[in-house]
């Protein structure tokens, strides 16, 4: 029997392929119920195909951005999409200053609530979502407890390339046998780090890194904040998100100390619903239209309205401190 390669690569598509594929057939009758705030940004587009891609091979994923830039809400997004109508498809689990308790992953045997004097079998988190096909979520994973990592390592690796076709991920549960991951089911990681002046991100270093396969998701630019602002915020005039736009690179541009926490697209979002409302506060906020660059004082030039401004952006930006320049 003789197969060409289409036909080869037919047979090697893995169960969640297939699920993409028909995704990609009804999509225009599954996006109607779709309510993402997912703005489609050339970068957001970028990283959701990269996704993707790495999905329809089964690969644990990944995905390195500077903090509160959209890891979440990105892998939301792609979650309702492929799966519309399953709730709580994602299963998050924090590693960072708290890492879990192993036991509470795996499963461990408690005093039964309703035998008095004898146990029972408890199943863990990531053993449950991987029996369920959920979707595990690893946040900050570069800040997880070396035993924890030491658990999820080669649990990973039986998700790499050099998997044989059709090989599902499983778990080893001592006490409660091998967990076998249904056809759904899917790795991630986020890794929040601070970029270079040029843009790029350090190599990841973590116990396991090199079984993860990473995805970039960089920071938007300042066409793209617009366009996500203007979206989002369509109260405030062109003259007014651009000005505020400013007035956040500014503040970014002021760095941070070991003491301070970088202020990234998150805040910038509070800032601007907050804004907002206080636009919606005042009848005639008196804010510019021209199409010059004006600074933001002469956008909005009732003085009342500044110092409201200045108070909204003291609370967002320097909120858990800030540096002696600042």
């Amino acid at each position: 029997m003789h197969l060409n390669v289409s036909e080869i690569n037919d047979m090697r598509l893995s169960p969640l392929v297939m699920n993409l594929h028909e995704v990609v057939l009804v999509r225009s009758s599954v996006t109607e119920n779709i309510s993402s705030p997912l703005i489609p940004t050339p970068i957001a587009a970028k990283v959701t195909r990269s996704l993707a891609l790495h999905l329809s091979t089964c690969l644990p994923i990944l995905v390195t951005s500077a903090p509160s830039s959209g890891k979440t809400l990105l892998l939301s997004h792609l979650a309702e999409t492929l799966f519309p109508h399953v709730q709580n498809q994602l299963l998050f689990i924090h590693l960072a200053d708290t890492s879990p308790d192993p036991r509470s992953l795996l499963g461990s045997h408690v005093s039964s609530p309703s035998q008095p004097g004898t146990f029972e079998r408890k199943e863990g988190t990531l053993a449950r979502a991987t029996r369920e096909g959920k979707w595990v979520v690893f946040k900050k994973i570069d800040r997880g407890s070396n035993e924890v990592l030491a658990l999820i390592k080669p649990f990973i690796a039986r998700l790499g390339l050099d998997k044989w076709t059709g090989a599902r991920a499983s778990l080893e549960v001592a006490g409660g046998g091998e967990v076998v991951a249904a056809d759904t089911f899917a790795i991630f990681a986020t890794r929040p780090t601070l970029s270079s002046r040029n843009g790029t991100f350090t190599t990841p270093t973590f116990y396991g890194a090199h079984k993860l396969h990473e995805v970039v998701d960089a920071s938007p630019t300042t066409e793209e904040l617009t366009l996500i602002v203007q979206s989002r915020y369509p109260r405030l005039s062109s003259q007014a998100t651009s000005g505020l736009i400013r007035l956040w690179q500014a503040v970014k541009e002021l760095g941070t100390t070991v003491s301070t926490r970088d202020v990234g697209v998150r805040e910038v979002e509070k800032f601007y619903v907050r804004v907002e409302q206080l636009i919606s506060s005042y009848p005639d906020d008196g804010s510019s239209t021209s199409d010059e660059d004006l600074p933001l004082y002469s956008i909005f030039p009732t003085t009342s309205f500044h110092e409201e401004i200045f108070l909204l952006a003291r609370d967002v930006f320097f909120g858990s401190g800030v540096t002696a320049s600042a």
